[in-house]
């Protein structure tokens, strides 16, 4: 869905069809902003926040994972700190591992350094110009991801 929707959103928008896709999109993001706003004030847990916020982000999506990764650029390395699995066995801690090394990332660590979102819709499409980062996605079993920095404390990526 993830595919969908990023070339969806990236195409010109002249036509009929285009637009009318357009607005649905814009739609339905807005009605999921609302009910999540909704839902947020009925804790004043950060954790339970943050579940709401990826649980969210995984429905609309159609993601299967959604997740915080708390990154340390002084040692190259990063974890994941909460996330949200769409299934009942979570295997999030073994694919992850404790921590990773970001030494061969360097799209993500450019990206962190000028705030800038990761968008990959489709994994296959950098396997020959990023082949570490593609061998990282195959590990885990990713075949696209939205990225987002998220700074000052703490440091890290909203991963969907």
């Amino acid at each position: 869905m993830f595919q969908k929707l990023f070339r969806k959103n990236t195409e010109s928008v002249g036509d009929a069809n285009s637009q009318k896709d357009y607005l649905e999109y814009c739609k339905s993001i807005e009605q999921t902003l609302s009910k999540l706003e909704s839902s947020l004030h009925t804790s004043d847990s950060p954790e339970e926040i943050a579940m709401m916020a990826m649980q969210t982000a995984c429905e609309f999506y159609g993601a299967d994972w959604c997740g915080f990764l708390e990154v340390d650029l002084d040692l190259g390395l990063w974890t994941p700190y909460w996330w949200h699995n769409v299934s009942p066995e979570d295997k999030t801690m073994d694919l992850l591992e404790e921590f990773g090394s970001a030494a061969n990332l360097y799209r993500w660590v450019r990206a962190m350094k000028h705030n800038q979102a990761m968008i990959v819709p489709d994994v296959q499409t950098i396997s020959e110009k990023y082949p570490d980062e593609f061998s990282l996605y195959g590990r885990l079993r990713v075949n696209s991801l939205l990225a987002v920095p998220v700074k000052p404390r703490p440091v890290g990526f909203l991963v969907v």
